[in-house]
Formats: C-alpha cells, sequence, structure tokens
C-alpha cells in the first residue's frame, strides 16, 4: 500500500498548520506553568479564572496571561522610608 497524498493541499501548507498548532501548545504550557508558579499571589479564584481562559482560549489567553496577568500577580513593592 502506498500513502496517500492530497494533490489539493501542499505539503508545505500541513506543515506550516502543524508547526502553528505546535508553537499554541508549546505556548500554552510555558503560560500555565508560570501561572502554576504565580498561584500564591493569586486568589483560588482568580487561578481558576486564569487557567480556564489560557486553557480555552489558547492564543490570546497564553498571551494575556503573559503579558498580563503576570504583572498583576506580582507583589506590590514596599516604599522603605529612609527619611
Amino acid at each position: 500500500m502506498t500513502a496517500s497524498v492530497n494533490p489539493l493541499i501542499p505539503a508545505a501548507y500541513d506543515l506550516a498548520w502543524s508547526g502553528t498548532a505546535l508553537a499554541l501548545l508549546v505556548l500554552a504550557v510555558v503560560a500555565l506553568i508560570s501561572l502554576a508558579r504565580s498561584a500564591k499571589q493569586l486568589s483560588s479564584g482568580q487561578a481558576l479564572v486564569w487557567t480556564l481562559v489560557v486553557i480555552f482560549v489558547p492564543a490570546l489567553g497564553a498571551l494575556a496571561w503573559l503579558f498580563i496577568g503576570r504583572r498583576a500577580a506580582r507583589p506590590a513593592a514596599v516604599a522603605v522610608d529612609r527619611g
């Protein structure tokens, strides 16, 4: 038996979509690992919502966590009066 090749879809498209899917998967995994490390600074409700957003909206949710959510999860810097 020989492998069937679809003449309507070039192999380059298949490779491009596979690469895109892999990149989105890696981005989501990185965001979930970052979220797990920052979970102590978040309430349980916030952590749950961010996790669901990253899982169900992989590209936008992961990017939103990495660029917006991590900043909000950082503890505020303590001002020291050296007066």
